[in-house]
């Protein structure tokens, strides 16, 4: 009988414990994705500033820095590739190129992370 109380109260433990534990991991990649995303975009200003390979450098959201002036028409043999937890997903800014020297990016706004209902972003600024 009293081993039944201890499971009883173990299982109720665990049950109250599994929500939370889930939400941790949810915060826990989104603030990762929102430090990947981040560190990208720095990155690839880095690269478009310092001149490297006499390019324009992007990142797109999805987590690679490329060259080139557009995701679409870069050479991928430059691709730096970055992970992403699979559970976030990442709306508006989606590709942004930074100008060779000057560092501009190409589009403002913001990238914006979400997974199970809650969300991060990053903003992308001329002065990022």
């Amino acid at each position: 009988m009293e081993l039944l109380v201890i499971i009883g109260i173990l299982v109720t433990l665990a049950a109250m414990t599994i929500p939370v534990y889930t939400q941790y991991l949810v915060r826990s990649d989104l603030k990762n994705a929102n430090q990947i995303v981040s560190q990208g975009l720095a990155r690839a200003k880095l690269l478009a500033v310092s001149g490297q390979n006499a390019d324009s450098w992007g990142f797109a959201a999805s987590g690679v820095i490329f060259r080139g002036k557009s995701f679409a028409t870069r050479d991928t043999s430059y691709d730096q590739l970055f992970l992403i937890p699979a559970n976030v997903t990442a709306t508006g800014v989606l590709v942004v190129v930074f100008a060779q020297l000057t560092g501009y990016p190409s589009k403002s706004g913001n990238i914006i992370l979400q997974s199970y209902g809650l969300q991060s972003q990053v903003s992308v600024t001329r002065d990022y």
